[in-house]
């Protein structure tokens, strides 16, 4: 346990789990990191962003780490914060990369110190992609007996992708539903008034116009009644396409664009449909 200290912020003192990480050791595994300065960390946090803009936090550093050690206190500097993570995600606490030398001198010094905890990690690298679900099988079949210390990258991505695509189908669902209801409400609503417009049409073919110069008023009235609706849902759907994405922290541009494409063609079909029967309302009455 530890406090980072906010130096725009001197009153906020929060004592934070902190997970300190030797660069050495994860260089081992393949990782391309570079080795700080003895007495100093950098913070790696991949939902940094959630916690507000990044050049706003960006702001706080360098700053210093407070650890109480038997009623005195010891302090390593904060240099800097990277928007990932060096761990599996559920690792616990705050995950700080400081060098061997740093990370051996807060062992020595908080050794004896409550709530802290000397924890090893196995690091399983499966280099055939192909392979990961069974490795992922083996691993928790040996350490399912201590959970907490379970950090399985394919199966929390496996969880991952199933929850994302439960609200993915749900979403696409809702969103389909309502586009089909209002664009039955507004077929429906066109065919009303192109009942209510027969008297209409028969004193405009009277005045000498023909079903081609009527057309052209009824299609300009349809796009306004079709647009203007699906103009205000892009928009809408534009600016929840910059939240999404800063929310989950992954661009959907393309997957969202492909789904608005999709219902502007149907809503497009239903605008067809309520030409084509007024077009057959208008030829009727002008029989």
């Amino acid at each position: 346990m530890g406090i980072i200290l906010d130096p725009n912020d001197e009153s906020r003192k929060v004592e934070e789990r902190l997970l300190w990480l030797p660069t050495e050791q994860l260089k081992q595994t393949g990782a391309d990191l570079n080795v700080p300065l003895d007495g100093e960390a950098i913070l790696y946090d991949a939902g940094a962003s959630l916690a507000g803009d990044l050049d706003e936090q960006s702001k706080r550093y360098p700053t210093e780490i407070k650890l109480e050690q038997h009623g005195q206190t010891v302090m390593y500097t904060l240099r800097t914060l990277k928007e990932r993570n060096i761990m599996n995600l559920n690792a616990p606490g705050k995950q700080l990369l400081v060098s061997e030398a740093t990370m051996d001198k807060i062992a020595e010094q908080m050794a004896s110190t409550p709530g802290y905890k000397k924890i090893r990690f196995d690091t399983f690298q499966v280099p055939d992609k192909e392979e990961l679900a069974m490795a992922s099988s083996l691993y928790n079949a040996k350490y399912v007996s201590d959970e907490r210390l379970t950090y399985d990258f394919y199966t929390h991505y496996k969880e991952m992708l199933q929850t994302t695509g439960l609200l993915i189908f749900i979403a696409a669902f809702l969103g389909l539903v309502f586009l089909i209801s209002t664009g039955s409400i507004l077929y429906f609503k066109q065919m009303t008034e192109a009942e209510q417009e027969k008297q209409s049409f028969k004193t405009l073919r009277q005045l000498g116009f023909d079903v081609d110069m009527i057309m052209k008023g009824i299609i300009r009235k349809q796009a306004i009644v079709f647009l203007l609706p699906l103009s205000i849902g892009m928009l809408h759907s534009i600016f929840a396409i910059k939240a999404a994405s800063f929310m989950i922290r992954s661009d959907i541009t393309f997957p969202v664009s492909i789904a608005m494409a999709i219902y502007s063609v149907i809503y497009f079909v239903f605008a067809l449909f309520t030409i084509g029967y007024y077009r057959n309302i208008v030829k009727n009455a002008m029989s």
